[in-house]
Parts: C-alpha cells; sequence; structure tokens
C-alpha cells in the first residue's frame, strides 16, 4: 500500500521539548510495512501543505494523511508577509 503524508512538524524527528528520533516517527513505522511518500514542513500552514500536493500527485497514493493544526490555530500578531518583510529588513 503506498501512503502520502503532508504534515507540520508533528511527523518530523526533533531534539526539543522531546526527543524523538527518526526511527520513533509515525511516517518511519508506517514504511516498515508500506511505501511512504512525506512532506513535512516546521510550521507548515495548510496552505504550505496543499502547494506541494501537486508535487506528489504521481505518487497515487491508495491513502493520504493530512496533518496540520497547531501552527493555523495560534494567534499571529502579523500576516506572513509582514513578516517576511520584516526579516529581510532586519537582516539586511
Amino acid at each position: 500500500m503506498k501512503i502520502q503524508i503532508f504534515s507540520d512538524s508533528l511527523a518530523l524527528p526533533r531534539e526539543i521539548p522531546q526527543k524523538v528520533y527518526y526511527e520513533e516517527t509515525y511516517s518511519a513505522k508506517l514504511s516498515k510495512d508500506h511505501i511512504v511518500a512525506q512532506y513535512s514542513k516546521g510550521a507548515g500552514t495548510i496552505k504550505d501543505l496543499l502547494d506541494q500536493t501537486f508535487y506528489y500527485k504521481m505518487f497515487c497514493p491508495d491513502i493520504v494523511i493530512l496533518q496540520s493544526g497547531i501552527v493555523d490555530c495560534s494567534p499571529r500578531p502579523f500576516t506572513q508577509f509582514e513578516e517576511h518583510f520584516f526579516t529581510l529588513n532586519l537582516f539586511a
């Protein structure tokens, strides 16, 4: 079975706040018995994940896992465009 995963950072290995090795991620565990393609982005939004779906279309998965949420739910003082603008001008 072919499984496609689109996720924010929850599917990624990490050191902080709790150490999670790649072998402990759900994508690694699924890949033991299935063919898995994964796109994950730290602080990824639904739009970020949607923008990548077209690149994985020809994988033709049997199952698609879309895991996202907490980043989209958090309040933001500035839009992504404004944050990008500040970053360009503060560190230029």
